[in-house]
């Protein structure tokens, strides 16, 4: 199966809560628009770990209310466990509109 290329929106600055692994890139999952927002969610290309972006656009770790209300969408849940499941795998890479 071909990969499907994806806008990418660079970031600077941003590492991993979890593994301080930099994060220089967002993407969105369903196509729309790449740029991150306060609460958007954001998975670790590295470690899997899920993210939120803080008021200042930074990564922080969801809290316990966050991470029961991102469990409680269960399509969201689904495809989270599946990027992540892809990512300790090695088999999830982000093809840019320049490499199609």
């Amino acid at each position: 199966m071909k990969p499907v290329p994806i806008k990418i929106h660079a970031l600077d600055g941003l590492v991993c809560p979890e593994c301080g692994k930099s994060m220089n890139k967002s993407a969105a999952a369903d196509g729309g628009n790449t740029e991150p927002w306060t609460g958007d969610i954001s998975l670790c290309y590295e470690c899997g770990a899920i993210c939120l972006y803080d008021r200042e656009l930074q990564l922080v770790k969801p809290t316990e209310e966050e991470l029961k209300s991102i469990r409680n969408d269960s399509e969201t849940w689904f495809f989270i466990g599946a990027c992540q499941q892809a990512i300790h795998q090695k088999r999830l890479r982000i093809i840019t509109e320049e490499e199609e």
